[in-house]
C-alpha cells in the first residue's frame, strides 16, 4: 500500500509540472477509462462473465450525471455518487442474462443491449441544459457546460481530482477481491457447480459483480462528463467495447492492478472440484496422457489398439486388492432402470447397478454418461426415470445441504498433484457417506498418480465414505477399487469385481481396445 501510495503522489504532483494542457488532458481521459476498464477487469477477471456493453454503461452514467448537473444543484462528489447508484441498477438489469448464459452467449447479448443503448442515445442525444425529462435543446449556441467540482474547475486541477476518485475506486476493487465477494467470485470462475456445492449464492454474487462493474463505470462516466463538458453519441461506439475487453485481457484480467503479461489462454492448473464430496477433472483434454486409445470419442463398433500396459490389466496382471464385490459387502447405493434425457439426447439409457462399500470404480469412453451419473448423485440432474437409494433412502428425494467455507490459504504456488490432492481433501473434509471423483489423476505423471492412489486408497478406512472414482488410469482404478462399473454409451455394459471387469470381452471390445488393426 506504501508503494501504491507513494506512486499516487507521484502522479499527482509530476504531469501537471512537466506536461502542457493538452496533455494533462489526455492523461485525465487515460485515468477515466482505467476506472472502466477497472470495472470490466471485475466482471471478466474475477468472475468470467465477459461483457461487451461497458461503453454502453459509460454512456448512461454520462448520461445521468448530465442531466442531474442541469437539473439539480447537487455537490459534485454527490451528484458521483448518485449516478453510481442509478447505474449500478441499471447494471444489476444488465446482469439478468447472466443467470442464464455465459461466455459467447452472454458476450453476444451484452453486445446487443449496448447496440440497443447506442440506438436510444441516437435518438434522444444528451442533456445539454434544455427542457424537459431529456434535458436536450437542438440549439447548440449558448449551451452551457456540464459543471465540474467548484474546487476543480481547471484541467490541472480536474485532472488530480479525477485521479483520487479513480484511486479510491481501485480501493473499492480491492477491498471486494479480498474480501469474502472475491473468493465467491473466483469460486464462480472456475466452476460454477463448485461454488454452488460449497454454498456460494451464484445468483447474488453475480448480480453484485455486474453492479460494482456499473458502479465504477458510472462514477467514470460522470467524471467523463465533467471532463469534456458537452456530450456527443459519436464519443460512444459499440466498438469501443471490444477494445477495453482487448485491453482488459491484455493487461491482465486476474488482478485489479493487472498482471504485466496479459491473460493465459487456458489455466494449465487443474480446476477446483466441481461438486461438494467430488474432485474434478481439468477440461483440457490434451492434459489426459494416459487415457487409453479406446477411451475417446467415437462411433459404437468402433475398435482401437490396446497398448501393453492395458493388455495387462486385461490379462489379470494388475495390483494385488481384496477380491469383495459388491455381493461381498452392504450395498450404500443402488441404482434400478435410471434414465436421464437431455432433448433427444440419452446419456443414461435404464441403467441399473449397486456400489458396496470401499473404492468403486465407473469406466467408460468420453460420452458414456458418467459425469451425468455424478450429477443425479449429488442432486444437479433429475432423471426421467428410475430410483437412486443411498444407504436405504430414496436419493433422489433428499434435500443437499452445503456449507459456505471460505478458504484461508492460498494454493496458487502449489504444483497441479498437490492441488489435486486439495481437491480431495476439500471433499472429504466435510465426512462425506459418499465421495465421487471424476478424473482426479487426468494430467498427472505417474509419481503422482500412485501417491494419489494411495490417498484415495485411504478414504473408506480413515472416513469410512463410499468412494466412486471414474478414471481413464486403468492402473490407477485397479489399484484403488474393488469393484467397477463399465458405461457405454448409457448403457451398463459390466459390474463386477474389478479384475473381472477388465477381462470381460465387452469391456475389451467397447472401452479398453483389442490388438486387432
Amino acid at each position: 500500500m506504501l508503494v501504491i501510495a507513494a506512486l499516487l503522489a507521484v502522479v499527482l504532483a509530476a504531469p501537471p509540472a512537466i506536461l502542457s494542457v493538452y496533455w494533462i488532458d489526455v492523461f485525465t481521459a487515460v485515468t477515466i477509462f482505467a476506472l472502466v476498464a477497472l470495472g470490466l477487469n471485475v466482471l471478466a477477471g474475477r468472475v468470467g462473465l465477459v461483457s461487451l456493453g461497458q461503453i454502453a454503461i459509460l454512456a448512461l452514467g454520462a448520461w445521468i450525471d448530465a442531466r442531474l448537473s442541469f437539473a439539480t444543484s447537487l455537490p459534485f462528489p454527490v451528484l458521483l455518487l448518485v449516478t453510481g447508484v442509478l447505474t449500478a441498477v441499471i447494471g444489476v438489469a444488465v446482469g439478468l442474462p447472466a443467470l442464464r448464459v455465459s461466455g459467447l452467449y452472454l458476450a453476444l447479448i451484452t453486445l446487443m443491449l449496448a447496440g440497443a443503448i447506442a440506438i436510444v442515445l441516437n435518438s434522444t442525444n444528451f442533456p445539454n441544459g434544455g427542457g424537459g425529462f431529456l434535458g436536450h435543446t437542438e440549439s447548440s449556441f449558448g449551451n452551457p457546460s456540464i459543471r465540474r467540482p467548484s474546487g476543480a474547475v481547471g484541467d490541472v486541477g480536474y485532472y488530480r481530482y479525477t485521479l483520487i476518485a479513480c484511486a479510491l475506486m481501485f480501493l473499492l476493487a480491492l477491498l471486494h477481491v479480498r474480501s469474502k465477494p472475491g473468493r465467491a467470485w473466483a469460486a464462480i470462475r472456475q466452476s460454477e457447480p463448485a461454488a454452488l456445492a460449497a454454498g456460494v449464492n451464484i445468483t447474488l454474487y453475480k448480480l453484485w459483480a455486474f453492479a460494482l462493474a456499473a458502479f465504477m463505470t458510472g462514477v467514470a462516466g460522470g467524471l467523463l462528463a465533467a471532463s469534456v463538458g458537452k456530450l456527443y453519441t459519436y464519443q460512444f461506439t459499440t466498438q469501443s467495447s471490444i477494445t477495453l475487453l482487448a485491453v482488459v485481457f491484455m493487461g491482465g484480467d486476474l488482478q485489479p492492478l493487472g498482471r504485466g503479461r496479459g491473460r493465459d489462454p487456458e489455466p494449465v492448473a487443474p480446476r477446483p472440484a466441481q461438486l461438494l464430496g467430488t474432485a474434478a477433472r481439468p477440461a483440457d483434454d490434451h492434459l489426459r496422457r494416459r487415457r487409453p486409445p479406446g477411451a475417446g470419442h467415437r462411433s459404437p463398433g468402433s475398435r482401437a489398439p490396446v497398448p501393453a500396459r492395458h493388455a495387462e490389466a486385461r490379462a489379470g496382471a494388475v495390483p494385488p486388492r481384496p477380491e469383495r464385490g459388491p455381493a461381498a459387502g452392504s450395498r450404500m447405493i443402488e441404482v434400478e432402470d435410471l434414465t436421464v434425457r437431455f432433448g433427444g439426447v440419452t446419456p443414461i439409457d435404464g441403467m441399473t447397478v449397486s456400489f458396496a462399500e470401499g473404492a468403486c470404480g465407473l469406466i467408460g469412453p468420453n460420452g458414456a454418461g458418467k459425469t451425468t451419473f455424478f450429477n443425479v448423485l449429488s442432486g444437479f440432474v433429475k432423471p426421467v426415470s428410475g430410483s437412486v437409494r443411498a444407504f436405504g433412502e430414496d436419493l433422489l428425494a433428499m434435500t443437499f445441504v452445503a456449507l459456505d467455507v471460505d478458504p484461508a490459504r492460498k494454493v496458487e504456488t502449489l504444483s497441479a498433484g498437490e492441488r489435486r490432492l486439495v481437491e480431495v481433501a476439500r471433499a472429504v473434509v466435510g465426512s462425506p457417506r459418499v465421495v465421487l471423483l471424476d478424473e482426479p489423476a487426468a494430467g498427472l505423471p505417474n509419481e503422482e498418480t500412485e501417491h494419489l492412489g494411495a490417498v484415495i486408497r485411504r478414504i473408506p478406512e480413515q472416513f469410512g465414505a463410499l468412494v466412486i472414482l471414474v478414471d481413464h488410469d486403468m492402473s490407477l482404478v485397479s489399484s484403488c477399487c474393488e469393484s467397477t462399473a463399465v458405461l457405454d454409451f448409457g448403457k451398463l455394459i459390466a459390474a463386477g469385481t474389478t479384475a473381472e471387469v477388465l477381462r470381460d470381452e465387452n469391456v475389451i471390445r467397447a472401452y479398453l481396445g483389442t490388438e486387432e488393426l
